[in-house]
């Protein structure tokens, strides 16, 4: 069907909704509630889509939780869609069940694609993000929509106590922002100057008592910085400069280096070697531990011009690296074909990298620079289906060692391609 489901009570079937191959809009103050499997049909979904559904379930934000789109205490899954039937958009909904035999809403099927955001619903006091949201590493939930109460509002309770810390930061009543502070990161988490927050107290503790010990534990165990995995990264970044405050270098080179090995992204890896260089330097400066090597020992820099110039030039790269391949005119690929990032990266002077292909087909995976010059062609031939793995040792197609730079990995497949960059540094 092409339509709408608009502000209905909805209960007591085999199914609340159920979309196969649906164009459909889900929206006002629908309830759909009490939803139960019969003997002979085994369902009792609140909401499920299939087939290449595309819908969107969008409530009513309005100022009375008195109606409030629900979905809510049906028997399994109150949300259950296949990988290729992801809502459009989904917020304002009130998303529970008092039985925790299944999850909330759960997402079935091989899915490769980029996060999905689920976030600005409510999802009960008792919410568990690892239960309740299946498989949860697809998902931003992170902000949860508080109902009868406007975001905006919200977001200007946070920001005055934000700027009353910074007052009277400013006037050295340290403890009062510190309290202050630490206000925003308990009771607004979900805020945008929440980050801003965790950030300025290690500024904070830098004039005031330098505890750098206790504000690392804080860090690395205070609930609202570890529940969403936008503040948890930053957490851990600034409770890594706790250690690096400390004295503690090895250990501070070892959490860059596991950044380098099992990158999120490009950019992360490339701050990841200027931190760890930079954390070397500290070492062979303020401790008898000089002669310290971490797992990946190109890291650890020869002297501080050559630091600040291998410095200036990752950044550049970064900056102000161009492809001469337009990587947005790939075609749409298939959530069963991926290329990984390469590992690790940067690199030197090898680093694998892994694929996948949904049938026997021809595969190419190539190298260029950033150009868009071909560099190597690492593997051109029929593949069997499934996941693979080659290694590049860095050199062109003549055998020689390429350059230090930026590398663009590129695999084409049944008239489809993906790109991946790639950072060699020697």
């Amino acid at each position: 069907m092409d339509g709408s489901i608009k502000t209905n009570n909805i209960s007591f079937n085999t199914n609340g909704i159920y979309l196969y191959g649906s164009h459909i809009d889900i929206s006002g103050t629908n309830q759909i509630t009490y939803n139960s499997n019969t003997s002979n049909r085994p369902f009792g979904n609140g909401i499920v889509a299939e087939r290449s559904s595309q819908w969107s379930l969008i409530g009513d934000n309005i100022p009375s939780p008195a109606a409030i789109q629900s979905i809510h205490n049906n028997q399994k899954e109150q949300i259950l869609f296949e990988s290729n039937s992801i809502p459009l958009h989904m917020y304002y909904n009130e998303i529970y069940s008092t039985n925790h035999n299944y999850p909330y809403l759960r997402m079935w099927g091989d899915y490769h694609g980029p996060v999905i955001d689920i976030s600005e619903n409510y999802w009960s006091n008792d919410f568990v993000p690892e239960r309740d949201i299946v498989p949860l590493e697809h998902f931003r939930y992170l902000r949860i929509w508080i109902p009868g109460r406007d975001r905006e509002v919200i977001e200007n309770e946070a920001q005055d106590i934000f700027d009353q810390a910074l007052d009277a930061e400013n006037n050295e009543d340290y403890v009062v922002a510190e309290a202050l502070l630490k206000e925003v990161i308990a009771e607004y988490s979900d805020t945008k100057v929440c980050p801003d927050a965790a950030k300025e107290l290690i500024f904070l503790v830098e004039k005031y008592n330098q505890n750098y010990q206790a504000l690392e534990i804080y860090y690395k165990t205070f609930p609202e910085l570890r529940d969403d995995p936008r503040i948890c990264k930053i957490a851990d970044y600034l409770a890594n400069i706790c250690k690096i405050k400390q004295g503690e270098y090895e250990e501070a080179i070892s959490y860059f280096e596991d950044i380098i090995q099992n990158p999120d992204n490009l950019p992360d890896s490339i701050f990841a070697v200027i931190d760890a260089g930079y954390t070397y330097l500290l070492l062979a400066e303020n401790s008898e531990k000089s002669a310290f090597t971490g797992r990946i020992a190109w890291l650890k820099p020869k002297s501080v011009g050559l630091y600040l110039d291998n410095r200036t030039n990752l950044l550049d790269m970064l900056y102000n690296g161009k492809s001469g391949i337009d990587e947005t005119l790939s075609p749409e690929i298939p959530v069963i074909f991926g290329l990984e990032q390469n590992y690790p990266n940067p690199f030197n002077p090898s680093t694998t990298i892994s694929y996948s292909i949904p049938e026997e087909a021809q595969v190419a995976i190539h190298i260029y620079n950033i150009k868009g010059q071909l560099v190597r062609t690492l593997f051109n031939d029929n593949q069997i289906k499934g996941n693979h793995k080659l290694i590049w040792d860095g050199k062109n197609d003549m055998g020689k060692l390429s350059s230090s730079g930026l590398y663009l990995i590129r695999i084409d497949f049944q008239g489809k391609s993906m790109t991946r960059k790639a950072l060699m540094l020697k």
